[in-house]
């Protein structure tokens, strides 16, 4: 009898602890429960942006916009445990990077081509790596056991780059990624080491406007005057200047800087001069067409030059003064029309 007590009473010792078993391995799987406080983050973009057209590949075209918080608590939460709030993106990432200030961001694609996206953490430089990867963005260390944390922020910063040429257009507002809250997988885990899935809210933002900013270039049209041909004296004798401007008008308040490049649609008859060629048709012979700065000294053709009249976002209207005349180029000088024409091409930073 004393036998199969024992034997009973081993029995359901061993039930009893099998059932002290699965109720600790129940609390351990509930041990930390996190609830978010404020639903979906949003981020509020402008409204427009306005960006010079010739601005380079690379260049971040918005300020950094800051989201709205969303915070999380934790209960139950492990001694010297880290728990805490992280986000991430869901945007396809372009698989190009862009550096500010020492810091290198993955590029998300928007819907409006040449227009990218990146995002860094409220507080630091932290680029917001794409999903299912999360970086903390606040975090709080369990000071005993089953400890109630205080409320943690989720929020994040973007801005827009520019990454191919852009068009102009409406980048489509919508889903940028996910917030979410948990605890570190191991004990004193790195930032981007946490189980974020707990009460996952999205992440939004704005449809923003990309307006390209230009000027209104019209075309340039100079009459340099009817001479007779005894009026030139020899190879390098001129007629009397001409003053004329090549205008801009109502150019945007975004461009900080402008050139132009004036490049003839003849050859160049002598280079220390600036002297075009006459056109095809133009039956005049031995002269061509002498352009120069409102200071009268020739100006370079077939490069780039400041437009010195214009000051960085002031946009309005600005003229680029010049000065052209006829320009004997031989000996022998004969009647006839004569003209010439030259492209000129504005750059806007």
């Amino acid at each position: 009898m004393k036998h199969r007590t024992s034997s009973l009473n081993g029995f359901l010792l061993s039930l009893l602890l099998g059932i002290s078993s699965l109720f600790a391995a129940v609390e351990a799987a509930a041990q930390t429960r996190c609830t978010n406080q404020d639903g979906p983050i949003s981020i509020s973009l402008p409204s427009s942006i306005t960006v010079p057209r010739d601005t380079p590949v690379g260049t971040r075209i918005s300020q950094w916009t800051s989201s709205s918080v969303s915070n999380y608590i934790c209960r139950n939460v492990p001694a010297n445990r880290w728990v805490g709030a992280g986000v991430g993106s869901t945007l396809a990432n372009t698989g190009q990077t862009f550096t500010i200030d020492g810091s290198s961001y993955p590029v998300y694609r928007t819907s409006l081509a040449g227009v990218g996206m990146i995002a860094a953490k409220t507080n630091s430089a932290r680029a917001i790596p794409a999903s299912p990867t999360m970086l903390l963005s606040f975090g709080e260390q369990s000071s005993g056991n089953n400890v109630t944390t205080g409320s943690m922020p989720a929020r994040l910063r973007v801005a827009l780059v520019k990454i191919a040429a852009i068009e102009g257009g409406l980048v489509n507002g919508g889903r940028f990624g996910t917030a979410g809250a948990g605890q570190e997988r191991v004990p004193d885990a790195d930032d981007d080491n946490f189980d974020f899935s707990q009460a996952q809210v999205a992440i939004n933002f704005s449809s923003v406007n990309i307006i390209v900013g230009t000027c209104a270039t019209p075309d340039v049209s100079v009459n340099l005057g009817s001479y007779k041909s005894s009026e030139f004296t020899g190879v390098g004798s001129s007629t009397r200047n001409r003053d004329f401007s090549v205008s801009m008008r109502n150019c945007s308040t975004s461009i900080q800087r402008m050139t132009i490049r004036l490049d003839p649609t003849t050859s160049i008859l002598n280079k220390d001069q600036s002297v075009i060629a006459l056109d095809g048709k133009s039956g005049a012979k031995g002269i061509g067409i002498k352009l120069m700065g409102n200071d009268g000294k020739a100006i370079k053709l077939n490069e780039v030059l400041n437009v010195p009249a214009y000051k960085a976002g002031a946009g309005g209207n600005v003229d680029f003064p010049m000065q052209a005349a006829f320009y004997q180029t031989e000996k022998t000088v004969s009647p006839g029309k004569a003209s010439s024409s030259v492209m000129f091409t504005m750059s806007y930073q």
